[in-house]
């Protein structure tokens, strides 16, 4: 056991000192420098000093910030100042997560549905928010939540609510920097409520 701390901190060291890194085809990276995607340089330029109306003119050093560039392939990187941190741009489903949904006629509808999507803004998805995909699931299930509540139950089965709900997810996803696919609805029933009561009057709905 102690062994195997020893080898994973040895080369976790490794890491930090090696002087390259391999990012494959199917993923993206971005480079922190010192922490941050954006370094600081300076150049000559030509400056102008004017003394009584006169202007000289001689060479100074002018500073300016660049982001880096996203990178793939072979990267070449600096021991223990640089990291690459990198994300699949590969097409994937997210499936979300069963949600309850109320329609506007009242109507208790419990839906599975899935996103395919895939990245096209690297340094969003990976310096813009915190845990990306949980972001992005929380936010389309709000976005399918808001189109049941002001449709009834008729309205809920057709593919003019599928339609309406890919334009929005593709026009948030944009903002997350993703390309939304498709949009499926899976799985959609109206609940059963059951209402129990116990000996002190008061009831549970399931």
């Amino acid at each position: 056991m102690g062994f195997e701390i020893v080898f994973t901190k040895l080369f976790e060291w490794l890491e930090i000192i090696w002087p390259w890194t391999m990012v494959d085809e199917y993923e993206r990276g971005v480079r922190l420098r010192n922490g941050s995607n954006t370094a600081t340089y300076y150049r000559a330029k030509l400056k102008h000093l004017k003394i009584y109306g006169v202007k000289i003119p001689y060479w100074g050093l002018e500073k300016y910030e660049q982001q880096f560039q996203v990178v793939t392939g072979l990267v070449w990187k600096v021991p223990y100042f640089d990291r690459i941190l990198t994300v699949l741009i590969t097409p994937t489903t997210m499936n979300l997560n069963e949600q309850s949904v109320t329609t506007l006629d009242w109507k208790g509808v419990v839906l599975k549905t899935s996103i395919k999507y895939e990245i096209k803004d690297v340094h969003k998805q990976l310096l813009k928010v915190n845990d990306a995909k949980d972001a992005m699931s929380d936010m389309f299930k709000g976005i399918v939540r808001s189109h049941f509540a002001k449709r009834n139950w008729d309205q809920c089965n057709g593919e003019e609510i599928t339609d309406a709900i890919t334009a929005d997810v593709k026009k948030e996803g944009r903002k997350w920097g993703v390309n939304v696919m498709e949009f499926n609805i899976t799985d959609i029933q109206v609940a059963r409520t059951i209402r129990l009561f116990n000996t002190n009057s008061t009831s549970v709905e399931e």
